[in-house]
């Protein structure tokens, strides 16, 4: 498994891509997911859907809407996680989240199974870096 450090080790540009996870369901997002790391892309973004996402702009949003309208837990995000990780363990996986979803599962609980499920890094907008969460 590479590392995000080692992916920005080199000198060259890294593709990012983002998916907003649940949008249009679970199954496609694994599909999009292979498709987009077999295109070269160096992390894959993963966004889990939040119900007030203040820090995003329309795109995200709607995504997000679209996403909640569908059965939604975080264990199905761990289990789609776990199944890209699965397809490319190589290929670092980071999440967009906001802090209520983690708080709401524990934060221990969350980084311990997003870790499992072959998470490596967390982009929290709504975090601000004072506080002793962002430590976590």
């Amino acid at each position: 498994m590479n590392s995000i450090s080692s992916v920005f080790s080199s000198e060259q540009s890294v593709f990012i891509p983002y998916i907003s996870l649940g949008d249009p369901d679970y199954d496609s997002c694994v599909t999009w997911a292979d498709a987009l790391i077999r295109g070269g892309a160096g992390i894959l973004e993963l966004g889990i859907p939040f119900t007030d996402p203040v820090a995003d702009g329309p795109v995200i949003q709607k995504a997000f809407k679209r996403s909640l309208a569908h059965p939604f837990s975080m264990d199905k995000i761990l289990e789609v996680t776990s199944e890209i990780h699965k397809l490319h363990p190589q290929i670092p996986l980071v999440y967009l989240t906001y802090f209520n979803p983690l708080f709401s599962m524990g934060l221990e609980s969350f980084t311990e199974r997003a870790k499992n499920s072959g998470i490596q890094g967390l982009i929290i907008p709504d975090l601000p870096f004072d506080t002793p969460e962002a430590e976590v």
